[in-house]
Order: structure tokens, then sequence, then C-alpha cells
């Protein structure tokens, strides 16, 4: 049976279940996407967004 303090460590930063700092993690990267999109098609340049969409994808799945 676990003790109290080892569930929460299992659990994450404020309980959100098994999400966690991998799920921060993700939302960040997420914001990271959104940023840098809205920055490129601000100024017209797909490539360049395609290319950092493409390198935050391989970092996630390496993750």
């Amino acid at each position: 049976m676990k003790r109290g303090g080892e569930e929460k460590l299992r659990r994450g930063r404020g309980g959100r279940g098994e999400k966690g700092r991998e799920g921060e993690r993700n939302e960040e990267d997420a914001r990271k996407i959104k940023r840098r999109r809205e920055d490129a098609l601000r100024r017209g340049e797909e490539e360049v967004f395609l290319r950092s969409i493409c390198f935050l994808h391989s970092r996630i799945a390496m993750s």
C-alpha cells in the first residue's frame, strides 16, 4: 500500500492525475508551436513554421 507522499509524487503537480509533468511539458510545447505559428504566419513564412513544427514534434516523440 502506498503512503500519501509517494502517491502525490507519482501523480505529479497539482493533483492532475496521470498527466503530471509530461502533460505540462506537452502544454508548454503546444504554446511554443502556437506562438511560432502566429509569428510565421504574420511574416508569411510558412516554411519556417513547418520546420519548427517538425523539430518540436521530433522532440516530443523522443521524450
